[in-house]
């Protein structure tokens, strides 16, 4: 009240009502993450109730509106200010911890709605334990901290929000974390909300309490809410009558909650079957970084089209799609010439990034020869030096004189053509005349065979001193100052100069052991026409590992489903030495069955038989007539067709039909001629039908 006196003390009173705003709250309700890594998509909108519209806001970044739109990954809070100045914000408060909000009337049966109550409080800047709690609760006792990790992930599997509970470890809540304590550890998931839950809330747990409620049960006036951690505690008190309904009038119904400011004071809500939680903060999440590489296949041979491209895409969110450079969509592309190819990824959120790879391929491949003349004419001594260069090493060579060695030597005066293949297949050919004469010398550094009784052993001579020109004799009758292309044995050369002086020298070439092979009794086939057979080949010698190459192309030591025929084998060592050997996979002969009959002689009669003979096949046989018989042979059988089907050693078949027949029904009729006069003219002629002619009479 105001009085107001004048000089002459005349009074009037006048009564005046202040009023306050309802307690200004904020809670963020909605977000959305960024799509992309390293996008600025994300949003965050904050609901502000209470206090005095229009309201401000200020949010980490700098962002004024209610929604935060345009943000990167992080985590944000908001400052909501209104007409007044009064704030609501979502700072840790200065206090040990402070108690926010309770869920007073939760939505459960009646018979355990004590199980489902709440309480939301906050930590301050210090970390607090659960082993320091204690609670008085309204009108019943406290029962004590217990956990619940099944419900903790039952209930995280039903959050859409992007947050999470946790059960504090150890029972440590670190500074600032969002805390609720559930009435008790039978809290069923399927009653109170938490699907919206944006942030990390920690859960405790009573031990299993009373059904009859903490808050809502207990008629009307005040409740107050203790809460201690040793010597830091908080108080909050509500008045029963203020509660809401779900439909905004006065009245306790479930999903009456109470949220607590700063000083303390209450303000009444009702969300229905929602958690009163506070969202103090939101996380804006990302994707993880989108990355696209590329290993790539280079071509085979320079102008092919074998090159590839493996594409791997790690990051963002699958499924993905792909747009080659070349209009291709697949993940990885082959067939490819050279050249650089472009990808570009796009992920379900139409995220993108893009890579490249170059598909290379090698030099032209080019074969050059050096010759060396033979040294005298109509001599062996003449020698081809192939070089080869581009391609993809090593190489392999054919020469029109069936050498397989790079270079050749003891080669008379003529023409040559090689054809080189890289490890590629790629090829080309070159040619070389060898005239004549050379000569070649001195000390040999020889190169051993590779193969058991071929020729590829090589004797390197180095000639010093003497008078040039040298002449050159070799115990092999090569007057070539290198061997090439030698078998094993002991190699003597004689050098002679110009002045006839001579020099010897000689090497001994060794080869392994002969590479063998032997194939054991083949696996012949069981049915004519069939292709079970197997061989397998042995070999020992030469150099390990063995490969393989049957008549076929089959590659292992084994050969299976063989048809009938001639089969031979190359084995092959490290050092490509081959050894040829062969085997025949036989076959039966072809099962069959024939069958003669004998027909039923008289109709209706079982005088009919069926001889059965069988060749081919593997003996012995088993038999099933279609009239259940499982002897070779019918007999006493009646006109019919009977089917068997024969079984020999293998369990090969073959079916053979018979038909027997019979003769139509044998009957006689008799036509009578009656005697005239008396007389003894009187006749009778017998009429025969059916049966098998000609017929005999008996009167």
């Amino acid at each position: 009240n105001v009085t107001v006196t004048d000089l002459n003390n005349c009074t009037s009173v006048l009564p005046v009502t202040i009023t306050q705003a309802t307690e200004l709250s904020a809670n963020i309700t909605l977000h959305t993450n960024v799509s992309c890594y390293g996008g600025n998509n994300g949003s965050a909108t904050v609901v502000a109730t209470g206090g005095t519209l229009p309201y401000s806001y200020n949010w980490t970044g700098g962002y004024t509106t209610a929604t935060a739109s345009g943000l990167i990954a992080g985590t944000y809070e908001v400052t909501v200010t209104d007409a007044n100045g009064c704030t609501a914000n979502t700072s840790i408060p200065p206090s040990c911890f402070q108690i926010q909000s309770i869920l007073v009337d939760a939505c459960a049966v009646s018979t355990n709605e004590g199980y489902q109550e709440m309480v939301f409080f906050q930590i301050g800047p210090t970390a607090m334990n659960t082993s320091d709690l204690s609670v008085t609760w309204p009108n019943n006792a406290w029962d004590g901290v217990c956990t619940d990790p099944d419900f903790v992930a039952n209930v995280n599997a039903t959050i859409t929000g992007g947050g999470q509970l946790l059960e504090p470890t150890g029972g440590v809540l670190p500074a600032g974390a969002q805390v609720v304590i559930i009435t008790s550890e039978a809290y069923s998931t399927s009653f109170n909300s938490f699907a919206d839950l944006s942030s990390t809330l920690y859960v405790i747990f009573q031990c299993d309490s009373i059904t009859t409620g903490h808050f809502a049960n207990y008629g009307t006036g005040i409740r107050t809410l203790t809460m201690s951690f040793g010597a830091c505690t908080d108080v909050v008190s509500y008045d029963r009558a203020n509660l809401i309904t779900q439909a905004g009038t006065l009245g306790s119904q479930d999903g009456a909650s109470v949220y607590f400011n700063d000083a303390g004071t209450a303000s009444y809500v009702n969300n229905g079957c929602v958690v009163p939680f506070v969202q103090t903060s939101v996380t804006i999440t990302e994707p993880p970084p989108f990355t696209a590489t590329i290993a790539g296949t280079d071509v085979l041979c320079n102008g092919g089209a074998t090159g590839s491209a493996n594409l791997t895409v790690t990051g963002g969110v699958s499924p993905y799609t792909y747009t080659w450079s070349n209009t291709a969509t697949s993940e990885d592309i082959s067939g490819l010439i050279a050249g650089t190819y472009t990808v570009t990824v796009k992920d379900a959120n139409n995220c993108t990034i893009t890579a490249n790879v170059t598909i290379a391929q090698p030099a032209v491949l080019n074969a050059t020869i050096a010759g060396t003349n033979v040294s005298c004419a109509g001599g062996t001594t003449g020698a081809a030096n192939l070089t080869a260069t581009g391609g993809t090493s090593p190489y392999t060579y054919l020469w029109s004189n069936t050498a397989v060695t790079e270079d050749l030597s003891g080669l008379i005066a003529g023409t040559y053509t090689v054809t080189v293949k890289d490890i590629n297949n790629c090829t080309v050919t070159a040619s070389i005349t060898i005239t004549q004469p050379t000569a070649l010398t001195a000390v040999i550094a020889g190169t051993n065979v590779s193969c058991n009784g071929e020729t590829t052993g090589a004797a390197n001579l180095t000639v010093s001193g003497g008078t040039t020109p040298y002449s050159i004799a070799w115990s092999n009758s090569s007057s070539s100052e290198d061997l090439t292309n030698i078998g094993a044995g002991s190699y003597t050369v004689t050098v002679t100069d110009l002045n006839n002086c001579t020099a010897n020298a000689s090497v001994t070439i060794s080869q392994p052991a002969a590479l063998t092979a032997t194939i054991g009794s083949p696996v012949n086939i069981l049915c004519n026409g069939g292709n079970n057979g197997s061989a397998t080949v042995s070999a020992s010698g030469g150099a390990l590992p063995y490969s393989y190459s049957w008549t076929g192309g089959q590659t292992t030591a084994t050969a299976s489903n063989l048809t009938v025929g001639n089969y031979s084998v190359t084995v092959t060592d490290l050092n490509g030495c081959t050894t040829v050997v062969n085997t025949v996979i036989t076959e039966p002969a072809v099962l069959t069955a024939t069958i003669s009959a004998s027909d039923v002689l008289c109709n209706a009669a079982l005088t009919g038989a069926a001889n059965l003979s069988v060749t081919g096949g593997i003996s012995p046989y088993t038999y099933s007539w279609s009239n259940t018989a499982t002897t070779e042979d019918l007999s006493n059988i009646a006109a019919g067709t009977y089917t068997v089907t024969v079984t020999d050693f293998n369990n090969c078949t073959t079916n053979s039909s018979i038909l027997i027949t019979q003769p139509d029904v044998l009957a006689v009729s008799i036509t009578p001629v009656n005697a005239t006069c008396g007389a003894t003219n009187a006749s009778a002629s017998a009429i025969v039908t059916g049966g098998v002619t000609a017929y005999s009479y008996a009167w």
